[in-house]
C-alpha cells in the first residue's frame, strides 16, 4: 500500500510532504496508509494476539476440567463410603466448573436421595430428564422417589420409562433391576396381570442365569401364575438335576395347580438334596395330611378300597360340620357358659342331613360315598353364609374341598 499525504486544512491529497496545497495553499499535511513493513508488523501482532487468547482459553478450560474432575472423584469416593452430606458439597463443587455435566448432576441427585432430601433431588433429575428423556439411571430414581411419596402411577411410568431406557452403565444388569422393582410394585398394587406380563418379557429377555430365572419363578408364584411358574422350574431342574431349590419350585407350582400327589413327588426330590430345609419339610408335611384325607385319591393308579373312601368322605363331611360349628359359635368352649347359638335356617337342612350320615352305620357304597361327598361340597358352597372363609387351621380340608370342586 503506497503513502498519501492529505493536507490537514481541505483534505485533498498534495505531492508531498512540506509541499503546498494546490486548493488552500495550506503546508500542513499528515500521511494516510502504511508502508509494507508497518502492515507486517501489525499483522504480526494480532496474530501473535488470537494465539495468545486462544491459548489463554484453552489452558482455562483446561484448569476448570481439571478442578471439576477433583471434585467429581472426592465426591464419589465420600459417596461410597456413605458420607452423603460432605458428597453433596464436592457434586456442588464440580457443577459449578461443569454445570452441563450429566454424571455429576446424577451423582448429586443420588447422594440428595440417600439423605432423604427428596424434592431437591427430584428437582435435578426432571431437569435431566428434561433434557435426556431416556437416561434410565434418572429415570429409575425418579420411579424410587415417586414410591417412596406414594405416587404409583408416577413410579410405574417412570420404572417402564427406565427399563426401556439407556442406561450408561451395566445396561442388561440394570435394566434387569429396574424390571424386578416395577414387578414388585406392581404386585404391591395388586396388578397381577400387568406383573405377569412383565415376567414373561423379563423371561425372554434375561440372560439364562439360574439365580435370576429362580426369582422370576417365584415372582410368577406370587402373581397367581403357576404354569408359567412350572416351566421356569421345570426348565431349570432339566439342567440341573441336583438343585433342590429348583426341585421346590416344581413342588410349589403344582401345589398351586392342585396336582397335589406330583407335588408331593418334587418335595421329597427336593427334601432328599436340602435335608434341613423347614419349608419343604412342612410342605410335605400337609400334603401327606391332605393325601391321607383326599376320598378320591388313586395310589398308583388304583382307587382305594370302598371301605376306605367312605371312611374319608365321612371325615371330610365330619370336619366341613365341625369348621361350620366353630363359624356359629367361633368363642364356645369348655369355659362357654349360656346355650350355643344355632345353625343358621338356611343351613339347618343340609345340616340335619349330614348329622344323619355321620351317625349313620351303614356299610360302604359307591353311591353312600358320592353322597357323602356331594353333602360335604354343598355345605362348603353355603359356608360363607355363616364365614368370612374357611377355617385356617383346617388347612389340608381347604385343599381337599378345592380339589373335590374342581
Amino acid at each position: 500500500m503506497a503513502v498519501r499525504h492529505v493536507c490537514l486544512i481541505c483534505h485533498n491529497e498534495i505531492h508531498h510532504a512540506g509541499a503546498s496545497c494546490s486548493h488552500c495553499k495550506a503546508r500542513v499535511s499528515s500521511v494516510v496508509g502504511a508502508t509494507p513493513q508497518l502492515l507486517v508488523i501489525i499483522f504480526a501482532v494480532m496474530i501473535a494476539s488470537f494465539v495468545g487468547t486462544g491459548f489463554l482459553n484453552g489452558a482455562f478450560r483446561a484448569e476448570r476440567s481439571a478442578r471439576a474432575r477433583i471434585h467429581l472423584q472426592t465426591a464419589r469416593t465420600l459417596s461410597d463410603y456413605g458420607l452423603y452430606r460432605r458428597a453433596v458439597a464436592e457434586f456442588r463443587d464440580s457443577l459449578t466448573y461443569a454445570p452441563n455435566d450429566i454424571g455429576t448432576r446424577l451423582g448429586l441427585a443420588q447422594s440428595l436421595y440417600y439423605l432423604e432430601r427428596f424434592s431437591e433431588a427430584e428437582n435435578h433429575l426432571l431437569n435431566l430428564i428434561e433434557a435426556a428423556p431416556t437416561l434410565a439411571d434418572a429415570n429409575r430414581l425418579l420411579a424410587r422417589i415417586a414410591e417412596r411419596g406414594e405416587r404409583l402411577d408416577d413410579a410405574i411410568h417412570y420404572y417402564r420409562m427406565a427399563v426401556h431406557g439407556e442406561w450408561r452403565i451395566s445396561p442388561q444388569q440394570n435394566r434387569i433391576r429396574a424390571r424386578f422393582e416395577l414387578i414388585a410394585l406392581l404386585e404391591q398394587r395388586g396388578e397381577d396381570m400387568q406383573a405377569a406380563g412383565e415376567l414373561v418379557d423379563l423371561l425372554r429377555e434375561s440372560p439364562a442365569d439360574a439365580r435370576i430365572r429362580k426369582r422370576i419363578g417365584q415372582h410368577f408364584l406370587r402373581v397367581g401364575s403357576p404354569t408359567h411358574a412350572l416351566q421356569v422350574f421345570e426348565e431349570l431342574v432339566g439342567r440341573d438335576a441336583n438343585d433342590g431349590e429348583a426341585f421346590a419350585g416344581v413342588g410349589e407350582a403344582e401345589f398351586d395347580l392342585e396336582q397335589y400327589y406330583s407335588a408331593r413327588t418334587a418335595f421329597q426330590r427336593a427334601l432328599r438334596l436340602r435335608p434341613d430345609d423347614a419349608e419343604i419339610q412342612r410342605r410335605l408335611e400337609l400334603l401327606e395330611q391332605i393325601r391321607a384325607l383326599d376320598p378320591t385319591y388313586r395310589p398308583y393308579g388304583n382307587a382305594l378300597a370302598a371301605v376306605e373312601r367312605y371312611r374319608r368322605a365321612r371325615e371330610v363331611l365330619g370336619r366341613v360340620v365341625k369348621v361350620i360349628e366353630r363359624c356359629v359359635n367361633p368363642y364356645a368352649g369348655p369355659e362357654f357358659v349360656g346355650p350355643p347359638r344355632p345353625v343358621p335356617g338356611s343351613l339347618q337342612p343340609w345340616f340335619d342331613q349330614a348329622r344323619e350320615q355321620l351317625d349313620s352305620r351303614r356299610a360302604a357304597t359307591d353311591d353312600r360315598i358320592a353322597a357323602a361327598i356331594s353333602l360335604a361340597e354343598e355345605l362348603w358352597a353355603r359356608l360363607q353364609d355363616v364365614c368370612d372363609s374357611a377355617d385356617p387351621a383346617d388347612e389340608p380340608l381347604t385343599h381337599v374341598m378345592s380339589k373335590l370342586a374342581a
